[in-house]
């Protein structure tokens, strides 16, 4: 879609009818979110990741791209408008025009946005002056614009900053539709060639456009290309003939449409109109073209593909009824996904699990739509899944009771879904469609901190559902601590444990929304230090924030058991000493290590009998004192020793003297 025909189609979308939404199917599972805060627009595509963003173009005073980020569960979200490229009126600032169309893995976006100088407009070029004097007669301000040309924009210190594509001809239209993983980058881009260029008076008879005539001149004329490894590449096979390319994958494959020779009558809105033929195409890694509807031998007049996944499944259009149909196409195989011939259908966008989005238009009026989605079953009009309940705005505080979803552009792995919506009064705006997924959560928390070794150590582990559905098969893993002795596992409400090792398994299945099931985990630590504990929990439905569903927490383990009984405090300086002593002298003898593990392993039982028993704790300090003295001061000790033993020698020999 190109920047005029998508404005056109949203303000066209503000003043005419629309369906009604009085028979909308309640289900649980999807929740609609507006975009207040950008008042006009459409969501153009999304970003294939866990964080909800989109991107696409908000109408205001001028049509600028945006990016509207949504995160889990909100049901608001912020919008960032991005920069244009520079453009100036004597020597001021003007506003300018842009869209956004597409957004990869790592947050590269691709658009246009206008450029250039006021002063430079296209009734000024000499190439195009016959156009624009024929366009002038119907759209003055087509015939005054400024030029759009191909932009990126990635995020830079923090904000988005935007970078030009390489573009032939400066002065004239370009745009850049999608963008894969590695920055390869399709689009279109006008060139100038001599055609004929048929033209439309503004005035209409019985509500049918009516062509004047039909000039030789030179004319502009839209090319497919590729932006691969920053440089353009022409897609188009014949200069002639008009293409685009709407989209790419990660094998660098592109898709889109080529006109080809012949015409054909097409009933479009209230009129029918006479229009070139056009076929969906399929451009290869070597830029060669192939016709999708003669490859499928398909029949049909018209044809257009307008995305392509990762699997290779290719989505669009074909005229093989009287109106418009929705297909799918894979390994040469063409086949309809909305086989109606009272409702045109238009795929828009695929995801990787091939689940299809577009737009449904009424049999009597194309101008009715409603967005449609295809689980690879049928095609479900988007405002029958949307409940009341889950349509959520925050406009002047209350809820907008009715949101018509028009237009769906884009879907992700998810299921998330990206376009436009029309509220009951007639504004049109940016929507989020999201699965209502569950949110899993986990904290760890660990009691008491710090722990004595060998006393018990006990963790609790809360897992909650915080999000807007509900959970099933929901697992907590847990990487007990290596340096302790495993007690006991339980959780609060309904599941089991079982370890194996240092790893902890506990199945909690069924988890609904606003619900926690407290899971207490008992140690006993064995060695002095930190002890840590990780826990993450999972489940079987796809979650959409992942950033709260892993947990960490450690503790410090006291040591000295008996001691610190005896004397009352681990910060008591004769078990300083003896700690000291461990460090110094024991740890660096050959069997020190074994004789400190095995007291870790076998005082806790007397330590807490010590501390238990006043009398105990008596005994236990006469039998310490003497030796805290010791190693708190050796070298005293050493000297009454050895005076010691001096005086009962000198006692004995005089007594033998004696003798």
């Amino acid at each position: 879609m190109t920047f005029r025909s998508l404005i056109c189609a949203l303000l066209c979308a503000m003043v005419l009818p629309h369906t009604g939404l009085a028979e909308h199917l309640v289900v649980q599972d999807l929740r609609l979110v507006i975009g207040e805060d950008l008042a006009v627009g459409c969501g153009l595509d999304i970003a294939p990741q866990a964080n909800l963003r989109i991107v696409g173009v908000a109408v205001r005073d001028t049509s600028p791209p945006f990016v509207w980020d949504l995160p889990a569960n909100s049901n608001t979200g912020f919008t960032t408008l991005l920069p244009a490229f520079s453009v100036e009126a004597n020597t001021k600032p003007v506003p300018v025009n842009g869209i956004a169309l597409g957004i990869n893995a790592n947050n590269v976006i691709v658009g246009n946005s206008e450029s250039g100088q006021t002063t430079i407009v296209r009734d000024q070029l000499d190439e195009l002056s016959e156009v624009v004097t024929l366009l002038a007669r119907d759209n003055p301000e087509q015939a005054t614009r400024l030029p759009r040309h191909p932009a990126s924009w990635a995020k830079n210190k923090g904000s988005f900053a935007i970078t030009a594509l390489e573009h032939e001809e400066p002065l004239l239209d370009a745009t850049a539709n999608d963008i894969n993983d590695a920055g390869n980058i399709v689009g279109e881009a006008e060139t100038v060639i001599n055609g004929d260029f048929e033209y439309f008076t503004q005035s209409l008879a019985n509500d049918k456009p009516v062509i004047d005539g039909m000039e030789t001149i030179n004319r502009p004329i839209i090319h497919a290309v590729r932006w691969q490894n920053s440089t353009r590449v022409e897609l188009t096979t014949d200069p002639n003939m008009e293409s685009k390319a709407l989209a790419t994958n990660n094998h660098e494959l592109a898709v889109g449409w080529q006109q080809v020779a012949g015409t054909v009558d097409e009933t479009r809105e209230t009129f029918t109109r006479t229009r070139p033929l056009v076929k969906a195409m399929l451009w290869q890694q070597d830029n060669t073209g192939v016709d999708l509807q003669d490859t499928a031998g398909f029949p049909g007049t018209l044809s257009m593909a307008t995305d392509i996944n990762e699997n290779d499944q290719i989505v669009g259009w074909v005229s093989a009824t009287p109106k418009r149909q929705a297909f799918i196409y894979q390994d040469g195989v063409m086949t309809l996904i909305h086989d109606d011939n009272s409702v045109a259908s238009e795929a828009t966008a695929i995801n990787n699990q091939g689940q299809v989005v577009g737009i449904l238009r009424s049999g009597t009026d194309l101008r009715v739509k409603q967005g449609f989605f295809w689980d690879g079953q049928e095609v479900i009009p988007i405002n029958q899944l949307l409940g009341q309940e889950n349509i959520t705005t925050l406009e002047n505080n209350n809820l907008a009771l009715l949101w018509d979803v028009t237009d769906i552009y884009s879907i992700d792995d998810n299921g998330v879904m990206a376009g436009c919506a029309i509220s009951i009064n007639g504004g049109l705006t940016p929507v989020f469609i999201a699965p209502a997924a569950p949110d899993l959560e986990v904290k760890a928390a660990a009691t008491p901190n710090p722990v004595t070794a060998g006393n018990v150590l006990r963790y609790n582990v809360p897992v909650a559902n915080v999000g807007q559905s509900s959970a099933f098969d929901v697992m907590l893993h847990v990487t007990l601590p290596a340096n302790a002795d495993y007690i006991s596992a339980k959780p609060s409400k309904d599941g089991s444990c079982m370890r194996s090792g240092n790893n902890l398994d506990c199945r909690l299945g069924y988890t609904p929304k606003n619900f926690v099931n407290l899971v207490q985990i008992k140690v006993r630590p064995t060695e002095t230090g930190h002890v840590k504990l990780f826990a993450e929990v999972s489940s079987s439905e796809q979650e959409i924030n992942l950033s709260n569903n892993s947990a960490t927490t450690q503790s410090e383990v006291e040591a000295c058991f008996i001691a610190t009984a005896t004397y009352g405090s681990y910060l008591h300086p004769a078990v300083h000493a003896f700690r000291a002593f461990r460090d110094r002298v024991l740890l660096n003898l050959p069997w020190g290590d074994s004789l400190v593990r095995q007291y870790y392993r076998l005082s806790p039982p007397l330590a807490t009998y010590i501390r238990e028993h006043a009398w105990a704790r008596w005994i236990s300090l006469a039998l310490l004192t003497p030796l805290a003295l010791a190693v708190q001061y050796p070298l005293p000790l050493m000297v009454i020793l050895t005076c010691w033993l001096w005086i009962r020698v000198r006692s004995r020999t005089r007594v033998s003297i004696d003798a």
